[in-house]
């Protein structure tokens, strides 16, 4: 239980988190506690690096998106039509997406259109698993919890998942976009701007 305390207090105050494993050894004797304590404590120190990730999920390899990353992704998909899905970890309606999200990319492949994919509020390694696990397809970014709190309030993000399309020209042209499993009515969407 008393790992489970601490844990909740690595979420939702990590820097309090941060300065109590400063002295775990006056709180703490059991030798296997202390390991998994450690063990978050190097993931809290993780997590508050890389404020903004980018998975690749066929090497496995993360990597720390720096500067804008909304600037990052527009130069990157320059010319594309950008289908954003924001989502959680621990959300059900956004896991029961994933099968959609990916008939709709394999039936718009060869098209100039990226499929991207924000986690927020959510556990780093879950992240990680989830796209594994679900073959989760297009572009993969994870922010920690202040990054997330920031995009949530820019965006005016009211709930998990919501969608966006960003047109061609790099300008939003829908904060409340079909979800993949509007079928048709997505495609119709999509198709138009692509053209």
């Amino acid at each position: 239980m008393s790992y489970q305390i601490l844990v909740a207090l690595s979420e939702r105050a990590p820097d309090e988190f941060r300065r109590l494993m400063n002295q775990v050894g006056r709180y703490v004797s059991s030798a296997s506690l202390t390991a998994q304590l450690q063990t978050r404590a190097q993931q809290v120190e993780e997590e508050h690096t890389h404020p903004v990730s980018l998975f690749q999920p066929v090497s496995g390899a993360e990597k720390e998106v720096l500067g804008d990353w909304m600037t990052n992704l527009l130069s990157t998909h320059k010319g594309k039509v950008i289908y954003i899905d924001i989502w959680a970890t621990w959300c059900g309606p956004c896991r029961s997406e994933v099968p959609y999200a990916i008939d709709l990319h394999q039936s718009l492949k060869g098209q100039p259109i990226e499929f991207v994919n924000l986690c927020l509020s959510s556990d780093r390694e879950a992240w990680k698993q989830v796209i594994e696990k679900q073959k989760l397809v297009g572009s993969n970014y994870y922010f920690n919890k202040d990054q997330s709190e920031l995009l949530l309030r820019k965006l005016n993000v009211a709930g998990f998942p919501t969608y966006l399309i960003i047109g061609k020209d790099g300008q939003v042209v829908d904060r409340q976009a079909p979800r993949p499993s509007s079928g048709s009515v997505i495609r119709t969407r999509l198709s138009e701007l692509l053209r």
